[in-house]
């Protein structure tokens, strides 16, 4: 599981879509990362709101794992902060949501299948002997 710790008084919104990128290239999930991104910000958006009203810590996680169902990220924020009137635009856009019972935590699955880090190298090796098959044979000359 990979993840990222946010602090209100960062440059969240940049750190986020960072992760988020980095996430759909490593799985080459890129042509849904619109699909994915909003809906997290969305809810990190809700996360920081309550945590500026409360006197709770200005800190939320955004975590991230794949498997073979598809991918899911995980928002945990302050208590209260993702009440499920609020949500529409997130379950509108994920194929699962989940609030946890003290809506502090809300689960976002997408059923996307990437293609995997092993797969994608076996690939990349398979293109590299198509184009460049010298460069794996010794030259005699």
């Amino acid at each position: 599981m990979e993840r990222v710790v946010i602090h209100k008084d960062s440059a969240y919104q940049i750190v986020v879509d960072n992760f988020v990128r980095s996430i759909c290239d490593t799985y080459h999930i890129g042509n849904y990362y619109a699909t994915i991104s909003v809906p997290i910000m969305d809810a990190l958006k809700k996360a920081m709101a309550l945590s500026d009203e409360s006197a709770q810590p200005n800190e939320v996680v955004v975590s991230f794992d794949y498997d073979v169902r598809g991918v899911c990220f995980r928002v945990d924020g302050a208590k209260g902060c993702f009440r499920s009137d609020d949500l529409l635009l997130i379950r509108m856009l994920c194929d699962q949501v989940e609030v946890s019972d003290d809506y502090s935590q809300i689960e976002l699955s997408f059923a996307i299948r990437g293609i995997d880090c092993d797969e994608a190298a076996q690939r990349v090796a398979i293109l590299e002997h198509f184009y460049h098959p010298t460069s794996t044979k010794v030259l005699q000359a």
